[in-house]
């Protein structure tokens, strides 16, 4: 997309697509909600993060890094028996 649109027509249609996750959270159960409200403020935060050019392995760490975070914090809400 950054090719055709450009890198901040890019960035907004990314804040866009991710703004839509927000209704969601309304229908989701509590531990569902309290895990999708981290992811979409994590997405904002590398979507916002990486609008400039940066560093290519904090960028790696970061996008392939969102799978390991969310894993480590449903083991830690599960854990303490939320879900």
């Amino acid at each position: 997309m950054p090719v055709l649109l450009g890198p901040k027509k890019t960035v907004g249609i990314l804040l866009a697509l991710n703004t839509t996750l927000l209704p969601w959270l309304i229908y989701a159960g509590n531990s569902t909600r309290l895990i999708s409200s981290g992811l979409i403020v994590y997405g904002y935060a590398y979507i916002l993060c990486f609008s400039e050019l940066r560093s290519p392995q904090l960028l790696d760490f970061f996008v392939d890094g969102e799978w390991m975070l969310a894993s480590v914090v449903l083991l830690v809400i599960k854990g303490f028996g939320l879900i």
